[in-house]
């Protein structure tokens, strides 16, 4: 594994990639929170593009569809998908090697980053909204502990057992 220990957020992106399948080593903090930070940067930048767009389509228009509507948004919602879709493998394999390096068993991450996801799904399951409310506390709960485990500090290489 190579030096990371002062990764700048263009290491980090070239990292990230480089570690595309990368289930095994370690990832910093810093590496783990600059990529956190790349994609929260390009979710803030497609979610402020849509707005305006439908903002201004919808102001022009008092039906609320319009072809220009499918052209302004077509093209960037299908990009942003592919580009959520193709970021999903890395970024896991990035929390398991962020979950190694602060000595914390990846078994953890099933409790911490899918757990909450099948919680927040309770229209599914048709739980009544007390139960969907207390699920999604348990969920909002499990993500923080997701965000303090990526907080940890790296641990000793001795503890690169754990798995």
């Amino acid at each position: 594994m190579e030096e990371t220990s002062r990764v700048g957020m263009g290491r980090a992106l070239v990292l990230f990639f480089k570690n595309y399948f990368n289930f095994h080593g370690r990832s910093t903090r810093r590496e783990y929170w600059f990529m956190f930070l790349w994609y929260a940067i390009f979710v803030v930048l497609a979610f402020v593009y849509f707005g305006t767009v439908l903002i201004q389509i919808l102001a022009h228009n008092k039906t609320g569809f319009s072809p220009n509507l499918l052209v302004a948004l077509g093209l960037p919602l299908i990009i942003f998908v592919l580009v959520a879709f193709a970021v999903l493998i890395p970024w896991v394999a990035l929390q398991v090697r962020r979950y190694r390096d602060a000595g914390i068993s990846v078994w953890w991450l099933l409790a911490t980053y899918l757990l909450p996801l099948l919680l927040t799904r309770t229209d599914i399951f048709g739980v009544s909204d007390t139960m969907s409310n207390v699920l999604s506390t348990i969920a909002l709960a499990l993500e923080i502990a997701n965000w303090v485990i990526a907080a940890q500090p790296s641990k000793p290489r001795e503890t690169e057992e754990l798995s």
